[in-house]
């Protein structure tokens, strides 16, 4: 037995040593299977034509018609004055001119019909300048006082109505320049105090802008701060209010000189041009710059973004245990409405998946279920402030109504309303603020600032970037130089993930026959129909701070991952120039581009 032991010690310690120095491998996991779902778009698109752009001037002249015109300007040169600016800018597309008279009260003379030739739907308004010119001479006659407040006051309800009725592009290149002509200081009743009155005209030319408690001063320069503010709340390009100050020879020269003071104080306020007409010269307005902005457009911003494939981090939403290899990542994170919300996610909070809107109330299903933590609740009806059809619809083109618009405090005429690049539907269902440049931060600090992942199709605020190698979209776009004014870029994206979507519904009319807007993917959809928009925000090539246009195209493919079907086939779609249109204009159901 003892014999035994070595040959049993020998044969255990030549097992130990074999497994000591075996060289051991992992067993891999099972590979996941990859669907079939990448899609490449090549396109061309070139830049906005100056000359597809209203670049609108609005031209309104406020003329002094009281009594003492006819010792003023005995003549009616005022009328020949008029007559030759409209000769000037009569062959100009995109100039308007409007006239208001004063003296016997305040009375627009021009009027804005949808059809001159038979009278229809006429209202005071800017006109053609052949229209203005047959009314031209209504400005030559003389009654009544100077009243400068209730002239103003008109002004501000004419210029109110034409800026909320004009396009948010158009008034992003409009030009409105108003002109001022009076003999005498503000007089609506024929007792004022004149010196009281001149004393505060001439502090208010000193300091350049109202002043409190100076009668009517203060009046006119409140009027005068309103006009301006419409400019900003409009967005319009340029406002000017100018003034032209006449006087008779026999006028004293205290009053002539407090006409003027008074006068160029108004222009000062206003931002325009001051001109002294009270030494006996004729009138004219020729001093006025009547010229457009007409410029040369570059591309500030190019993005690609498949509608119904919400980023691949996204599926965090739904699960936070998901992994890259998930198989659900390999065929898409389904969003079928286009919403914002993936379809697994809208089926754990109740929502409708094929329709942006469950409750109907105005607000995106999106936008409610990120205010659920505030009360908000895409199942209620009751909690939305967008009641009126006008509410539901999206004047800009940006894929927000314009209720959702005063919400987030964007400006629903502009596309892009903080002018980073993108538009603030995309900025919003990317989780940027539309409201302010946040494109350069890095919310969720994962190294990548919020630009590039809006550009990648991740999430700005999810740590993703272990699988933006793999999931990432991906971009080549070369300038291929001008065609006439219009610079031109070819463009080539990879790597678009499609999904296998169910389907979605439009909106319904309501009972007056209006029908909400349906966001940047178009409401309707088919079954496995995937859509891809590409957007194109250019800048003014000389002044990359202002408010540029936007333009947008789309593609349609389709993917069911079940029956393994991809449409095209070979994953590629060629997107023309011809499919850029202007954001305002857009309209997926009509211009996306079949394979």
């Amino acid at each position: 037995m003892s014999s035994s032991l070595p040959r049993t010690w020998a044969i255990a310690a030549l097992v130990l040593a074999s497994c000591t120095n075996a060289q051991l491998e992992p067993v891999p996991p099972p590979e996941v299977a990859r669907a079939d779902n990448k899609l490449a778009v090549d396109g061309r698109f070139c830049t906005t034509n100056p000359d597809d752009l209203a670049f609108p001037v609005k031209l309104l002249f406020l003329i002094d018609t009281s009594s003492s015109m006819d010792a003023t300007d005995p003549a009616a040169t005022r009328v020949d004055a008029l007559v030759d600016v409209i000769d000037n800018v009569i062959d100009i597309p995109g100039v308007e001119v409007g006239i208001i008279i004063f003296g016997l009260g305040a009375s627009p003379l021009t009027e804005k019909c949808d059809d001159y030739a038979t009278r229809t739907n006429c209202r005071p308004g800017f006109a053609p300048p052949a229209e203005a010119l047959k009314v031209v001479a209504g400005t030559g006659q003389a009654a009544g006082t100077t009243d400068f407040v209730s002239t103003l006051e008109s002004t501000v309800a004419f210029l109110a109505d034409d800026m909320g009725n004009s396009g948010g592009s158009d008034l992003q290149n409009s030009r409105y320049s108003v002109i001022f002509l009076s003999d005498g200081l503000p007089d609506s009743d024929g007792t004022f105090d004149p010196v009281g009155t001149c004393d505060d005209a001439a502090e208010w030319e000193r300091q350049g802008q109202t002043i409190a408690n100076a009668g009517v001063v203060t009046q006119v320069g409140d009027l005068l701060e309103q006009i301006v503010e419409l400019a900003d709340q409009y967005d319009v390009r340029d406002l000017t209010f100018n003034a032209a100050f006449a006087a008779a020879p026999q006028t004293a020269t205290a009053i002539k000189a407090c006409g003027s003071s008074f006068m160029r104080a108004m222009a000062k306020q206003g931002g325009g041009i001051f001109r002294d007409f009270s030494s006996g010269e004729e009138i004219n307005f020729l001093f006025v710059d009547f010229t457009s902005f007409k410029r040369i457009f570059a591309m500030k911003s190019f993005l690609a973004i498949n509608l119904t494939a919400a980023p691949f981090s996204q599926a965090f939403d739904v699960d936070e245990r998901v992994r890259s290899d998930d198989p659900t990542l390999a065929i898409g994170i389904i969003d079928s409405d286009a919403d914002g919300l993936p379809d697994q996610l809208e089926d754990k909070i109740g929502t409708d998946p094929q329709f942006q809107d469950t409750d109907d109330d105005g607000f995106s299903d999106l936008l409610e279920h990120r205010l659920s933590l505030s009360g908000s609740d895409p199942l209620d009806p009751t909690d939305a402030d967008c009641l009126a059809d006008v509410d539901r619809l999206d004047a800009d083109g940006d894929g927000l109504r314009d209720c959702e618009e005063r919400f987030f405090g964007t400006n629903v005429r502009a596309y892009d309303s903080d002018n980073d690049g993108f538009g603030d539907g995309v900025e919003v269902l990317g989780a940027l603020n539309p409201g302010l440049d946040d494109t350069l931060l890095d919310v969720d600090f994962d190294g990548v600032r919020n630009n590039n992942e809006l550009r990648a199709h991740s999430r700005v605020d999810q740590d993703d970037v272990l699988e933006l190698s793999e999931h990432a979209y991906r971009y080549k776009v070369i300038e291929d130089g001008f065609e006439g004014s219009s610079i031109c870029y070819s463009f080539h994206v990879e790597n678009i993930s499609l999904s296998s979507t169910t389907g979605a519904r439009a909106p319904a009319a309501n009972a007056g026959g209006a029908v909400a807007a349906t966001g940047l993917g178009g409401g309707a959809m088919e079954l496995s129909e995937n859509r891809i928009l590409f957007e194109v925000t250019e800048q003014p090539f000389d002044a990359a701070q202002e408010q540029g246009v936007a333009r947008l195209a789309c593609a349609r493919a389709r993917f069911d991952a079940a029956r393994e079907l991809k449409d095209p086939a070979n994953g590629l779609i060629v997107l023309p120039a011809s499919a850029f249109k202007p954001a305002d204009l857009f309209d997926p159901q009509l211009d996306c581009v079949d394979p």
